[in-house]
């Protein structure tokens, strides 16, 4: 299996214009790329389970990495422990790792409609909102709701394992 790997003595690169060719090897197929945050019109867009999720995604074997925004770097390091942190990425770098992701796993968040643009596939854990009207768009995107409450782990993770292994 490939292995994401940063240039220097941690997983966690800073700078708010992080080449990828420069800081990272040759990103996976097999990479899955989550992103755990997500405010909007006072509504906490959090996914409250994503942490046994990023767990069980890694345990599985499979490359999980996170580009926090600013100010959410705490979060990723406090919740989402082996998760490969790139932190202050320029969007156009942020853009770029997202089309090379095999999955893009999130909440409602910006991040997710971005991986949708560039073609990735994506797989929107929803909670609080109407995805009519605030879900991604495309071709490659999913859903997973279970309105009034949040998906559980297990039935992301089940489908996060369907579209990853093409079924």
């Amino acid at each position: 299996s490939a292995t994401l790997r940063t240039k220097g003595t941690g997983q966690s690169v800073k700078g708010p214009n992080v080449d990828p060719d420069r800081v990272i090897g040759p990103i996976p197929d097999d990479m899955s790329r989550c992103e755990p945050g997500g405010t909007f019109e006072k509504l906490d867009k959090t996914w409250p389970q994503f942490p046994d999720f990023t767990r069980t995604l890694l345990a599985s074997g499979r490359q999980v990495v996170a580009c926090p925004g600013p100010g959410e770097e705490g979060i990723v390091q406090a919740s989402h422990a082996g998760v490969t942190t790139l932190a202050g990425v320029n969007l156009g770098v942020y853009a770029g790792i997202l089309r090379r992701c095999a999955l893009m796993v999130s909440n409602d968040t910006g991040p997710a409609h971005l991986a949708a643009a560039v073609g990735t596939r994506v797989l929107s854990a929803l909670g609080p909102t109407q995805p009519e009207q605030w879900a991604p768009w495309g071709e490659h995107v999913h859903v997973e709701r279970r309105w009034p409450e949040w998906p559980t782990p297990d039935a992301v993770l089940q489908r996060a394992r369907q579209l990853l292994d093409g079924a």
